[in-house]
């Protein structure tokens, strides 16, 4: 959404994006629990994990911060968003108040906006989901790009994706082994 009031974008897609820092116990809690997660996906066992989350947890607490500074600063821009929007948002979001979703729906000044709830946690865009989002934010971004890239978003199909999600695991792999 920085982007978006920062540079001229064609569309943006908030997505299970906060407004409020209202709970930092809510996001450490999360956090904590993709870290776990994460880390039982590699494998490893229940000692390490409680003493490499509790590592990751302690080196974090600065980034907290740096969290609620951009939530805020973006909170304070949103009305400077003038792109057609799509707003998607979890109903169950364990993450962030899902009254997030109608902040920036409601803030916006984009005359094209439209608001999306999906029966999901955080992260809808792994889960059962994923194909349907993809699918619906791929026609969403083709109303609003130019004629030369409308074939190449038609012809997008989810499993390309992989390489991307493939990319976007191992940042998240390195994120969370950083020393």
């Amino acid at each position: 959404m920085r982007l978006a009031y920062s540079k001229k974008v064609k569309a943006v897609i908030p997505m299970c994006a906060p407004m409020f820092f209202d709970n930092k116990t809510q996001l450490t809690k999360g956090f904590r629990f993709f870290a776990k997660e994460y880390k039982e996906l590699e494998g490893k066992d229940d000692a390490t994990i409680k003493q490499e989350v509790e590592q990751l947890m302690e080196k974090s607490s600065g980034m907290f911060q740096e969290i609620a500074d951009l939530i805020t600063d973006v909170k304070s821009n949103v009305e400077m968003i003038y792109a057609p929007a799509m707003v998607v948002q979890a109903k169950n979001d364990e993450m962030i108040n899902t009254d997030s979703a109608n902040y920036i729906y409601e803030n916006i000044q984009s005359d094209e906006k439209s608001i999306k709830w999906y029966d999901a946690t955080h992260v809808i865009t792994l889960g059962d989901k994923k194909r349907n989002c993809m699918r619906i934010f791929m026609r969403f971004l083709s109303r609003w790009i130019g004629n030369n890239n409308r074939m190449r978003f038609r012809s997008f199909d989810v499993v390309k994706n992989n390489a991307s999600e493939r990319r976007c695991n191992k940042w998240t792999k390195k994120q969370l082994h950083k020393k």
